[in-house]
Parts: structure tokens; C-alpha cells; sequence
């Protein structure tokens, strides 16, 4: 994520999250742990721009969460228990992050627009 954060997964579903260490010879700085996800992580992605990072498990249906880097919070309101993801097996974001593709185990992708990243996008031109 252009350098500012590192992120690993365990198998009970935390999702772990560091900063960036300006010497390679120290420990990044833990800045968060996320229990949001509730068995093993299979992906984690981070947006080009390094705002949001999708973190999924495949072991069980309806696993995504996407977290806001700099607040280091879960968005709550989506994606939501209707939203049709069925077992999470693929992630990508669109190089201006104002997309995000979910492919899944049925064998379709399925693409979100990310509305308040396409704004910033749009600001930004």
C-alpha cells in the first residue's frame, strides 16, 4: 500500500495491521488488530491509494470487510448481510480505487462502486 502499511491474517480471523518503519532493520509499529473476520483469512488487499483494505475468507460464505487505513476502522455499512458475495475468492481494485471487484466461488465477479472514492478521484483531477 505505497509503503505506508503492511497486514497479515491468522487463522482465527484477525487481521493484524502496521505501519511503515523508516529503518529496515525495526519491527513496523502494530497499529491495530481487527477481529472482524470469524475463521482463517484468505485475501488481503489494499487500494492503490492506500485508503481502504479488503479483507476476506474464503472458509466461510459472506466474508468480506473493508476497512478505512486511515481511521483503521470497519466500514459497518456495507457490505451488508443482503449484499450476494456467497464465498469471497478473488479481490481487485480499480486503479483510481473507486471499484472493487468480489469474485466468488459461483464463478462471477461481481463489481462495487466505491462512490466516496470515486468524489476524491474526481477532486483530485
Amino acid at each position: 500500500a505505497g509503503g505506508k502499511y503492511l497486514a497479515t491474517g491468522s487463522s482465527t480471523g484477525y487481521v493484524n495491521v502496521y505501519g511503515s518503519s523508516s529503518n529496515s532493520d525495526e519491527r513496523p509499529p502494530h497499529l491495530k488488530a481487527l477481529p472482524h473476520l470469524t475463521t482463517r483469512v484468505s485475501k488481503l488487499l489494499f487500494s492503490p491509494d492506500a485508503q481502504i483494505l479488503a479483507m476476506s475468507s474464503s472458509a466461510k460464505k459472506d466474508q468480506l470487510k473493508l476497512v478505512h487505513l486511515p481511521s483503521l476502522t470497519v466500514f459497518r455499512n456495507w457490505p451488508t448481510s443482503g449484499t450476494p458475495l456467497h464465498t469471497v475468492n478473488a479481490l481487485a481494485f480499480s486503479p483510481g480505487s473507486e471499484f472493487l471487484v468480489v469474485g466468488n466461488a459461483a464463478g462471477r465477479a461481481l463489481l462495487y462502486h466505491l462512490p466516496y472514492f470515486a468524489q476524491q478521484a474526481d477532486s483530485a483531477r
